[in-house]
């Protein structure tokens, strides 16, 4: 697979367009509420896997030409400790009220699969994406 430069916040762009992707599906939790309480079903703090239905995995012999205009659905696969999971290429470092999102990537509850034999290659189960990012205030107040 071709490498891509990397810097503290961002895949470098440039490097990403001129790559290929395989297309997978995004597969969310659908509990509907039992009396649990206000339980969201939405844990990715407004990350990608919440918005898209369809994410687009960088892979050499990908068969969907990353564009501008698909850049935003572009995650890479990254072996972390846990094992391999799906991160945003474009991530989203500024909170809605100006906080700048420091702490993530960090799973948020959702799953990214394919039938296709070439994400075999790559994982044989779903891969969880880690797409929440929360300001050092949110990562406080939910850590406690």
């Amino acid at each position: 697979m071709k490498m891509i430069e990397t810097d503290s916040k961002n895949w470098r762009i440039k490097n990403v367009l001129q790559l290929m992707a395989l297309p997978v599906s995004v597969y969310r939790n659908t509990h509907e509420d039992k009396g649990w309480g206000n339980w969201s079903n939405d844990c990715t703090n407004g990350g990608i896997s919440a918005k898209e239905n369809n994410l687009l995995v960088i892979h050499p012999e990908g068969f969907v030409p990353i564009t501008e205009d698909n850049l935003h659905q572009v995650v890479i696969i990254q072996n972390r400790l846990c094992g391999k999971s799906l991160v945003p290429v474009v991530r989203n470092p500024i909170h809605t009220n100006g906080q700048r999102k420091s702490v993530g990537p960090c799973f948020g509850g959702n799953f990214a699969y394919s039938c296709d034999s070439r994400f075999h290659e790559l994982s044989q189960y779903p891969l969880p994406i880690h797409d929440r990012w929360d300001t050092e205030a949110d990562f406080e107040s939910l850590s406690r």
